[in-house]
């Protein structure tokens, strides 16, 4: 049995662009992003503090007064010990030991309830926050807030200058009514989609099995075992136009934490774990795209970047199948 895909059967329409960064900028710092945000929210949350506290006053936080009860508004900041921070790391190593830092304790919890403070900003000052002891809300002690979160607080503040929360408001989320409206299908027969992820590829201890059975399912899927198919298989096959590989085409043992670990200037020399993974990878994608159109999303252990939106993994790693004809 001839073999055919008409891969220009079908409209095709990549709309990713929008999340293509097509120049860094380097100059926006948090700052007036928690500013925006901040104002923004204060109009939505408004009404609401009105409706669930209508006898207490919204004040900024640098008009309120001890033991008078009010409403403040603000972002939260997390003051978490146990966090990652670059200058903990460096402290770790031998050449920079005289650094006055403390290292990093890796046995510890991200999260300590115990330990960690939570602290409320506006657009001029901070307060320290805690659970008021007279009210059943246990905002603090139940760990619910996190850092950039905008939120209304009802509470006063005490002798020591923090703010004992009694009770407290997020924005309304708004019900959107959805509506599915059918689409005419122009085309007289289904087409298909295959959607692969969690190749894992990099990993020495079942790399040599594995690859065996990844070599199948290319062989599969260029359509190579299509004798040996049902004739409903078969029909499927061959009207399977796209391939999404959706991420972790590499191992989490291509990462290495030593690396990770030390600062960029005392890896210069390194050679990446990943090096001869992406080169699997890129012989796997060039024996595909000649049968059917390949779209190849990062994952987490895929050399792209860690922040949202991901952007495509760089061709200049995917050099036979980039510069491939097809």
């Amino acid at each position: 049995m001839k073999f055919e895909r008409d891969l220009k059967s079908i409209e095709y329409e990549n709309k990713s662009s929008n999340y293509l960064i097509k120049e860094k900028q380097f100059e926006y710092q948090y700052a007036p992003l928690y500013a925006e945000r901040l104002i923004s929210m204060k109009k939505h949350l408004r009404p609401v503090c009105a409706k669930k506290w209508p006898s207490f006053e919204i004040k900024p936080l640098a008009e309120i007064t001890k033991h008078e009860k009010c409403v403040i508004v603000g972002t939260v900041y997390k003051e978490m010990k146990n966090k990652p921070n670059i200058l903990k790391e460096l402290a770790e190593d031998e050449e920079f030991s005289s650094l006055p830092i403390q290292p990093v304790n890796r046995e510890a919890k991200y999260i300590d309830p115990e330990n960690d403070l939570v602290i409320l900003e506006d657009d001029l000052q901070r307060i320290l926050l805690k659970d008021a002891h007279t009210s059943q809300c246990q905002l603090i002690k139940n760990n619910i807030l996190c850092t950039g979160l905008v939120v209304a607080l009802l509470g006063s503040e005490n002798e020591n200058s923090e703010f004992e929360v009694e009770d407290f408001a997020f924005k309304e989320t708004p019900i959107f009514q959805t509506k599915i409206i059918p689409r005419p299908v122009s085309h007289k027969e289904d087409k298909y989609m295959v959607f692969l992820s969690g190749i894992e590829l990099g990993d020495g201890s079942t790399t040599n099995s594995f690859l065996f059975k990844l070599q199948l399912l290319v062989d599969y899927l260029r359509g190579d075992f299509i004798d040996e198919c049902s004739n409903n298989l078969s029909h499927q096959l061959s009207n399977t136009l796209r391939l999404v590989i959706a991420g972790n085409s590499l191992s989490s043992s291509t990462q290495s934490k030593d690396m990770i670990n030390k600062a960029k200037y005392l890896t210069k020399n390194y050679v990446a774990g990943s090096v001869g993974a992406i080169k699997q990878l890129d012989d796997f994608l060039l024996q595909l795209i000649s049968k059917l159109e390949v779209d190849i999303m990062p994952g987490e252990f895929d050399p792209s970047n860690v922040m949202l939106p991901q952007q495509p993994l760089h061709h200049a790693m995917l050099t036979k199948s980039f510069t491939s004809e097809y």
